[in-house]
C-alpha cells in the first residue's frame, strides 16, 4: 500500500533544499560578509540533521536484504551516476579553461576526498547519500536484532562525541554516520510524540534562546559533522529542537504549507545531486576567468539556480530518467537475497570502518 504525501513534510524539504542551495551559494562568494555569515550559518544550520531526522520518521521496519536493496536503487545509484557526471562536467569545464592541468587536478582530487568527505570534491554533497545508506542499514541491522532505538540514538550519540573529543584525522564523512544515526534513531522514536505540547513547546523555546545567543555573541553554531570545536551537546540540542520545531510549525499550520515548495520537497533528488555541480563550475570559471566580485556571482549562481533547475528537476522526473534519482520504479527483488549474507556484509562493512578508526586509536593507547 502506498502511504499518502505528507505536505508539511514536503513543505519543510523544499524549504531545507532551497536554503541549503543558498548556503552553498554563500559560502562560494559572501561568507565573510555579514549578510552571508548571517544566513548561511544561523537559522536553519540543522537542515542536514533534518533530513537524517525525517528518514528516521518515515522509516517502516523491513529486512536487512529489502533494506539494502531499497537503499541501493534510491541511494547508491544517485550517488555513483551524479558523482559520475560531477567528475565528466568537471573535467569538460576545467580541461576548456586550464587545458590538461585543469583535468589532472580534477583527477587527482577524486581519492584524496572520497577519503576524506565520502564524496568526489565536483559535487561534495552527495556525502549524505552515501552516510544515509549507512545509517539505514544500520539501524536496519539493529531493528533485526530487535535492539532498542533509544539504546541506537544514545550509543551513536556517544560514539560521536567520542570522535569529536579525540579528532582523529579520519574524514568528515566517518563522523558524520553516527551523528546521523542519532537523528534517524531520534525521528524514528519521535515521529509521532514530536507533536505534543510537551515536545513542542521546549522546543520552541531552545530553538529561540540558542540563536539569539549565537546572534548576540557572534559565535558560530556547528555544521552538521561533530569535529567543529563548538560546545557539543548544547548544538546538538539546538538541531533536535530545530528539527521539532519547523515540522510542528507547518503541520500545526497547515496555512503555511506550499504548492511550490511542497512540489520541490517531493522532487529534491535531482535538486540535491545537481545544483552543486552548477556552483563548483562558475565558480572556477570566475576564478580563471571572469574575476567577478562575490556580490556578482552570488547573484550569478541564483539567476542560473533559478533558471537550471527547475528545468532540471522537470527533466529528472520523466520515467526514463527517473531511475538516474531514485524516483523511478524500486525493484523488489532484494540484491542479497540470503538473509546470512546480509548479515555477514553489513558486519563486514562496520568491522572495516572500526578498524580505520583503530588505527588512530591504538598509537595513542
Amino acid at each position: 500500500m502506498t502511504l499518502a504525501r505528507n505536505k508539511a513534510m514536503d513543505t519543510v524539504g523544499g524549504i531545507m533544499i532551497l536554503f541549503m542551495i543558498l548556503r552553498h551559494c554563500l559560502i562560494g562568494t559572501m561568507k565573510t560578509s555579514v549578510f552571508g555569515g548571517v544566513v548561511a550559518y544561523y537559522p536553519l544550520l540543522f537542515f542536514m540533521a533534518w533530513f537524517f531526522f525525517k528518514g528516521g520518521m518515515y522509516y517502516r521496519e523491513e529486512s536487512l536484504p529489502v533494506c539494502i536493496s531499497k537503499g541501493f536503487w534510491r541511494l547508491l545509484v544517485p550517488y555513483a551516476v551524479f558523482s559520475a557526471v560531477a567528475v565528466i562536467v568537471a573535467m569538460i569545464v576545467r580541461g576548456c579553461v586550464s587545458g590538461m592541468a585543469g583535468i589532472s587536478d580534477v583527477i587527482g582530487k577524486i581519492p584524496v576526498y572520497l577519503k576524506r568527505e565520502g564524496a568526489v570534491e565536483c559535487n561534495a554533497p552527495l556525502w549524505f547519500l552515501l552516510s544515509l545508506f549507512l545509517v539505514r542499514v544500520f539501524f536496519s541491522f539493529s531493528s533485526n536484532l530487535r535492539i532498542p532505538a533509544w539504546l541506537v540514538a544514545v550509543c551513536s550519540l556517544f560514539a560521536a562525541w567520542g570522535l569529536y573529543k579525540a579528532d582523529f584525522p579520519i574524514g568528515q564523512f566517518f563522523e558524520n554516520i553516527p551523528m546521523g544515526l542519532f537523528f534517524f534513531a531520534l525521528g524514528y522514536l519521535l515521529k509521532d510524540k514530536q507533536y505534543s505540547n510537551f515536545a513542542f513547546i521546549p522546543s520552541v523555546v531552545v530553538f529561540l534562546g540558542y540563536l539569539i545567543y549565537c546572534c548576540c555573541t557572534r559565535e558560530v553554531v556547528g555544521t552538521f559533522n561533530t569535529n567543529t570545536h563548538t560546545p557539543y551537546f548544547p548544538t546538538v540540542l539546538y538541531y533536535v529542537a530545530g528539527c521539532i520545531t519547523i515540522n510542528n510549525l507547518f503541520t500545526r499550520f497547515p496555512k503555511l504549507q506550499c504548492e511550490f515548495l511542497s512540489g520541490i520537497g517531493q522532487h529534491s533528488m535531482a535538486y540535491y545531486t545537481t545544483h552543486f555541480i552548477i556552483i563548483i563550475s562558475v565558480l572556477y570559471v570566475n576564478e580563471r576567468i571572469m574575476h567577478l566580485t562575490d556580490f556578482h556571482i552570488f547573484f550569478v549562481l541564483l539567476v542560473l539556480e533559478a533558471l537550471l533547475l527547475p528545468f532540471i528537476g522537470m527533466l529528472f522526473r520523466k520515467p526514463q530518467l527517473g531511475w538516474m534519482t531514485g524516483e523511478g520504479k524500486i525493484k523488489a527483488e532484494p540484491l542479497v537475497n540470503n538473509k546470512a549474507v546480509a548479515y555477514v556484509i553489513t558486519i563486514a562493512v562496520m568491522a572495516a570502518m572500526s578498524l580505520y578508526v583503530l588505527k588512530f586509536v591504538l598509537p595513542l593507547l
